[in-house]
C-alpha cells in the first residue's frame, strides 16, 4: 500500500510540476520597443530642442544634455539628406550652436524600469562627410557604470553600423549617456538611429514556489489514498 501511495503521489507532482512548467512565463520573456523617430515631429527649423519627455510614450521619459564646451543644446529630430538615415527618413541629433574643437557634449536617456538591453544605429556618411568620437555609457540605478560602445577617431565615408549592449546578471540600464567629442568632422555631434530597448517582462515563480506546490499535492494524494483505504 505504501509503495503504491508513493507512486500515486508521484505521478500527480510530475504531472502538475508539468503544467507549471508550461504555464509559467519563460526567464526569456521580453517587451522590444523600436524607435525609428520617424513618427516624431521633425525640428530642422527653429526651436530646434525637444521637450524632455518627448520619447515618454517609447519607455524613456527624460532627456536632458550638457557638455564641457560652449553650444550644447537639447535633441532633435532631423532629416539627414542627402546623408540618409538608416531607416528613412528621420534620425536624431543633439543640437549644438557652436563647434568647440576637443569638447564634449551629452545627451543623458533616462529610461523606464527593467530595461534590460538596448542597441541604436550610427548614421552612415558620403560624399566625404564624417562622424567623429562617440561613446554611449550605461549606468544602472545606483548610478555605477556597467558598460558602453562607440567609436574613435574621425570616419570618412563610412556605412552606417549598428551597435547593441545588454545588461549581465540582475543588473538593469537606468540611464545612457550619448557622447560626442568633435575636432573637424562634418557633423558635431553623432546622428543616431534605430534605438531598440529590451524591456524584461518575465515573472517566474520561485523554486520555493515549486516545492509548496510539491508538497500540496503530496499531501492530497496522501488523503485520498487514505480515504480509499477506509472503504
Amino acid at each position: 500500500m505504501i509503495q503504491q501511495f508513493k507512486q500515486q503521489a508521484m505521478k500527480y507532482l510530475l504531472t502538475v510540476a508539468g503544467l507549471l512548467f508550461c504555464l509559467a512565463p519563460s526567464a526569456e520573456a521580453a517587451t522590444i520597443v523600436t524607435i525609428d523617430f520617424d513618427s516624431l515631429p521633425s525640428n530642422n527649423l527653429p526651436p530646434l530642442t525637444s521637450a524632455p519627455n518627448f520619447l515618454a510614450s517609447f519607455g524613456i521619459p527624460n532627456v536632458t544634455f550638457g557638455g564641457s564646451g560652449s553650444g550644447a543644446a537639447g535633441p532633435r529630430v532631423y532629416n539627414p539628406a542627402p546623408h540618409g538615415a538608416p531607416s528613412p527618413s528621420q534620425l536624431l541629433i543633439q543640437h549644438a550652436t557652436s563647434n568647440d574643437s576637443g569638447q564634449t557634449h551629452f545627451l543623458d536617456f533616462h529610461f523606464d524600469s527593467g530595461l534590460v538591453g538596448f542597441g541604436l544605429t550610427r548614421m552612415g556618411t558620403t560624399g566625404g562627410s564624417s562622424t567623429n568620437t562617440w561613446t554611449a555609457e550605461f549606468f544602472n540605478s545606483s548610478n555605477a557604470s556597467i558598460g558602453s560602445f562607440g567609436e574613435s577617431g574621425l570616419l570618412v565615408n563610412a556605412p552606417h553600423t549598428p551597435f547593441s549592449f545588454t545588461a549581465t546578471g540582475p543588473e538593469t540600464i537606468s540611464r545612457m549617456r550619448l557622447t560626442s567629442i568633435w575636432t573637424n568632422a562634418t557633423f558635431r555631434n553623432i546622428p543616431v538611429d534605430d534605438f531598440v530597448l529590451t524591456f524584461n517582462s518575465a515573472v517566474v515563480p520561485e523554486p520555493s514556489t515549486f516545492i509548496l506546490f510539491g508538497l500540496g499535492i503530496i499531501g492530497l494524494g496522501g488523503y485520498s489514498w487514505r480515504r480509499r483505504s477506509n472503504h
